[in-house]
């Protein structure tokens, strides 16, 4: 049985363990992904600006901040 390995653990092992040419068509396949949606950064910007708001209503209103 195979152990089971984390993200990270699995990334680094597929990074570690796959020749370049694989890891080029892999990438080619999946690069149209990276416009779809906002980056890491701004996710977290978004996340730190909801809670922010959130503390700021101290809970309230949160239905009017999604319309």
């Amino acid at each position: 049985m195979e152990e089971k390995l984390s993200v990270s653990e699995s990334l680094k092992k597929y990074f570690n363990e796959t020749p370049q040419e694989q890891l080029d068509k892999d990438w080619e396949e999946l690069k149209h992904w990276n416009d779809i949606g906002p980056d890491a950064r701004e996710y977290i910007e978004f996340c730190k600006r909801l809670g922010e708001n959130n503390n700021e209503n101290d809970g309230r209103n949160k239905e009017k901040e999604f319309r």
